[in-house]
C-alpha cells in the first residue's frame, strides 16, 4: 500500500483550486489541503508539495520563495502557477527556489501534465534530500576523522580537515593560500614527492586515476616533524581538473599507543609470572595449555617447557593432572567461571596435592581462552588432617577415661565390701575364694 502524497495547494481562486483537487484525488494517492492566501510561512510546512499561484491578493509567489530562503527552514517542493506566462517571472522563480513553473490550464491535458511534473518533483526532491544526507554524514566523517585528510585540485589545497588544521597548525586559508604544497613535506624528501605527484599526475591523464601509499614526514608551521602513513588517490574530475585526495595517519599517536601496549603487557607479564598463586592459559577448543607462570612449575615440579612439549606430544594434559574433568570446562563455557575448593592434583613424581581452583574465559587479542587459577594448600589440608587426628585421639582418652571411671566406682563398693567379709569370715577355704 503506497503512502498518500500530502499535497497543499494555494490559490485564491476557490473554483480553480477545488478543480484541481478533485482531479489530483482521483489521479494520484493523495492527501489535498487548500488555502486561499499564506498568513504564516510555518503553515507551508508538512506537505510532500506545494502548488503556489504566483499571485495571491497580498504576496507574490517570488515573495513566498524568498521569505522561505530567509527562514532557512527545509521546505518541501513548490510549483509555481500562473495564468499568464512570463519567461522572465518563470527564471526569477526558479532561482529564488521553485522546482517547477506552469501555465495554468482547464483542459484535460493540462491536469495530466501537471501529475506528471508533481511526480518527478517529488522524486527529484526525494533524491537530492538522501545525496545531502549522504554528503553531510561523508562530510561529518571527514571532519571528525582523527586523521589529517587534505584535497587538492590542481596542485592547489582546498580543503583540509579538523585534525589538519589542528595538528599542522595553519588555518583553512592559510593552507588555501600556499603557493607551494609541498613545503609542508620534510625538505630531505620534497623534490622527490614533488617529481612522484607530477608522474601521477601523467598517469591519471592517461588512465583516470592512481593510488600512492607511502611514509611521509610533514612539518607544521611551527617546524615540527610529524612522521606520517600517506595514502593518496588521485583522479581527474568531469571538468578536467586534477583532484587528489590524502589521508595522512599520525604515527606518533601509533607509536606510542604501540609503546604502551608493549609496556602494559610487559607489567602485566611480570604480574603474571612472580604471582603467590599458579597461572595457566588454556585454549578453549581441545583445553592446550599456552602458558603457565613459575608458581605453576613449582607446585607440579614441571618446567614449562616441559609442560609444553609433553602438551605437543599429547602426553600432558592439564585436565588430568588437576582432576579438572571435560564435564566441568564445558560447564565453564556456560557459565563464565567456576570455582572448587579441595580439588586433588598430581606432582610430577606421582604426589597427591589439594588445590582450590578458579577458572574463567577471557578474551586475548581477540581469542577466548581458560584462565585458571590455582592456589596449593596441601601443607595446609596435611595439618588440616593432623589436627583433624589429634582432636580425634583427645576425644577417645576422654571417652576411655570417662568409661573407666564409670567403671571405677562400682569396682571400688565391691572391693571394699569384700575386704570387710575377709575380716569377718574364720573359715579358711572361704577366704581363699574371696581373695
Amino acid at each position: 500500500m503506497s503512502i498518500p502524497l500530502k499535497i497543499l495547494i494555494i490559490d485564491d481562486n476557490i473554483n480553480y483550486a477545488n478543480l484541481l483537487k478533485r482531479y489530483l484525488e482521483k489521479s494520484l494517492v493523495c492527501e489535498i489541503s487548500t488555502l486561499a492566501s499564506i498568513e504564516n510561512i510555518e503553515n507551508l510546512l508538512g506537505y510532500d508539495c506545494i502548488l503556489l499561484d504566483y499571485y495571491l491578493q497580498n504576496l507574490t509567489g517570488l515573495d513566498v520563495l524568498n521569505q522561505i530562503r530567509e527562514s532557512k527552514l527545509l521546505y518541501p517542493p513548490i510549483i509555481i502557477m500562473t495564468a499568464q506566462g512570463n519567461e522572465e517571472i518563470a527564471v526569477e522563480a526558479l532561482k529564488a527556489g521553485a522546482c517547477d513553473y506552469m501555465v495554468k490550464g482547464w483542459e484535460r491535458k493540462d491536469f495530466t501534465r501537471l501529475i506528471l511534473n508533481i511526480q518527478q518533483v517529488v522524486n527529484a526532491y526525494e533524491l537530492e534530500q538522501k545525496l545531502k544526507k549522504t554528503q553531510l554524514r561523508y562530510q561529518n566523517l571527514i571532519e571528525t576523522s582523527p586523521h589529517i585528510i587534505i584535497v587538492f585540485e590542481d596542485m592547489n589545497i582546498v580543503f583540509v580537515n579538523q585534525a589538519g588544521i589542528k595538528i599542522l597548525g595553519y588555518s583553512l586559508s592559510e593552507f588555501q593560500s600556499l603557493k607551494d604544497p609541498f613545503i609542508l613535506i620534510n625538505p630531505e624528501k620534497r623534490n622527490e614527492i614533488h617529481q612522484l605527484f607530477h608522474h601521477q599526475t601523467n598517469i591519471v591523464k592517461k588512465i583516470g586515476k592512481s593510488y600512492i601509499s607511502r611514509q611521509l614526514i610533514l612539518i607544521s608551521k611551527n617546524g615540527k616533524f610529524i612522521p606520517t602513513l600517506a595514502n593518496i588517490i588521485t583522479y581527474c574530475a568531469d571538468d578536467g581538473k586534477i583532484i587528489s585526495q590524502g589521508e595522512f595517519t599520525d604515527l606518533r599517536s601509533i607509536k606510542a599507543l604501540e609503546k604502551a601496549n608493549v609496556e602494559s603487557e610487559k607489567r602485566y607479564h611480570k604480574i603474571f609470572e612472580l604471582a603467590q598463586n599458579a597461572f595457566v592459559l588454556l585454549t578453549l577448543d581441545k583445553y592446550y595449555i599456552c602458558e603457565v607462570n613459575k608458581r605453576l612449575e613449582e607446585i607440579f615440579g614441571y618446567t614449562q617447557s616441559e609442560i609444553l612439549s609433553l602438551e605437543e606430544e599429547g602426553k600432558f594434559h592439564f585436565w588430568k593432572h588437576c582432576i579438572l574433568t571435560p564435564n566441568l570446562l564445558e560447564k565453564l563455557k556456560e557459565e563464565q567461571n567456576i570455582h572448587f575448593h579441595n580439588v586433588r592434583g598430581q606432582t610430577k613424581d606421582k604426589q597427591l596435592l589439594w588445590l582450590e581452583l578458579s577458572a574463567t574465559l577471557v578474551e586475548l587479542k581477540g581469542e577466548t581462552y581458560i584462565l585458571a587459577t590455582l592456589q596449593d594448600f596441601t601443607k595446609a589440608h596435611s595439618l588440616q588432617r593432623q589436627l583433624f587426628q589429634s582432636e580425634k585421639m583427645a576425644a577417645l582418652s576422654q571417652l576411655v577415661g570417662g568409661i573407666a571411671h564409670e567403671l571405677n566406682n562400682p569396682l571400688g563398693a565391691i572391693i571394699g565390701y569384700t575386704e570387710l567379709l575377709l575380716n569377718k569370715i574364720n573359715d579358711t577355704n572361704h577366704k581363699q575364694k574371696l581373695k
